[in-house]
């Protein structure tokens, strides 16, 4: 990646970083959003939503893959 992610960051979290019960939502990845980028060089939290819940967790950087930058 050519920059670090940064709050408000579109990102998908690759599918083979995801539990199975995940991959039953999803086999592509999952869609996320950063919204916390303080140790951005090594991990982010992002929310996501699988199924109808609502998640924030953290990811290391290698699992997640840049859509669009914030604005």
């Amino acid at each position: 990646m050519d920059r670090e992610l940064t709050k408000g960051d579109l990102v998908i979290i690759s599918a083979k970083n995801l539990s199975p019960e995940w991959l039953h939502y999803s086999e592509d990845g999952l869609l996320g959003i950063v919204v916390d980028d303080i140790d951005a060089h090594e991990e982010v939290r992002c929310y996501h939503v699988t199924g109808n819940e609502v998640s924030f967790r953290w990811w290391n950087t290698t699992s997640v893959e840049l859509l669009s930058e914030s604005r």
